[in-house]
């Protein structure tokens, strides 16, 4: 039984990144496809940031982020962190993004380092409230 409780919560946290992920595709500008792999992709207005953590309550936030911070330093101290609302299937999460970066290939780049370590990363627009 308790397989089968783990193995449902696996299949909807997959269920939530997708759709998530196809959220923010939706909303993503079109651009002109990238043909080799050092082309570089213009910034958005702030910049790209690593999507690292989603809470629902606010009062999360702030253990979550230690939690990463403790995980990894380096990933985390001295950038800008920012929070943005996403309804994913109806529920409103905060989004729990560090940056800043200006290349997105900077970001993917340290997205790969930190799943190492974290569970979750993902490069979106570096938006949001200040925190």
């Amino acid at each position: 039984m308790a397989l089968q409780q783990e193995l449902q919560d696996a299949r909807i946290e997959a269920e939530e990144k997708q759709k998530m992920l196809e959220e923010q595709a939706a909303a993503a500008p079109v651009s002109a496809p990238v043909t080799t792999p050092t082309a570089r992709m213009a910034a958005p207005d702030g910049g790209y940031g690593l999507h690292l953590a989603s809470f629902l309550l606010q009062e999360s936030i702030a253990p979550g982020l230690a939690n990463i911070s403790n995980r990894i330093p380096v990933l985390v101290e001295g950038k800008p962190v920012k929070i943005a609302n996403a309804t994913v299937r109806g529920q409103n999460f905060m989004r729990l993004i560090v940056g800043q970066f200006d290349m997105q290939s900077e970001a993917v780049a340290e997205c790969r380092q930190a799943l190492m370590l974290l569970d979750f990363c993902e490069v979106i627009a570096f938006e949001g409230e200040d925190y």
